[in-house]
């Protein structure tokens, strides 16, 4: 157990940098909570994949996750996004934000999505015809107006 790191407990231990007399022999010991913080951003990849410019949306959904929203996510650009999802229904719904700046954004949609409509107060920005397309057309570039809200319904396929 010395050699992997492992304490009595199952706590991992790497070193005692703060000199705290940490040892192998010891029933506590603090334990490494990058897992656990690690946990939560894997599944807001899951969900939403963001990189300057490009955004992928929900690109590891789980079979299992028929249903679901999640709201307030921070994307790449400061730009914050909501998604609603719903198999059954067949529709996907997505609230982006850009918070400081205007900002052109390419949204890379899920596998079996395609755009239903885009609501009256975002009309002006509809898609750009010179965006970069996948073959399969999942790929969509929107102008994010600082401060206003844009709105995309999709539907499953």
């Amino acid at each position: 157990m010395s050699r992997s790191a492992v304490i009595n407990n199952f706590y991992t231990l790497h070193n005692d940098w703060r000199n705290m007399g940490i040892g192998l022999s010891m029933d506590w010991a603090p334990f490494q909570i990058d897992a656990n913080m690690g946990w939560t951003a894997a599944m807001q990849e899951m969900l939403l994949y963001s990189e300057p410019g490009l955004m992928r949306l929900l690109p590891a959904l789980p079979d299992r996750w028929i249903r679901g929203r999640v709201h307030g996510m921070l994307a790449c650009g400061s730009i914050e996004v909501d998604v609603d999802w719903n198999r059954k229904g067949g529709t996907l719904s997505v609230r982006l934000m850009s918070a400081a700046i205007d900002q052109p954004v390419t949204m890379e949609l899920p596998q079996g999505c395609s755009i239903l409509e885009t609501p009256a107060p975002s009309v002006d920005r509809d898609v750009d015809s010179s965006a970069p397309v996948t073959p399969d057309g999942r790929r969509l570039q929107v102008l994010l107006k600082a401060g206003e809200p844009l709105v995309k319904t999709m539907s499953f396929v």
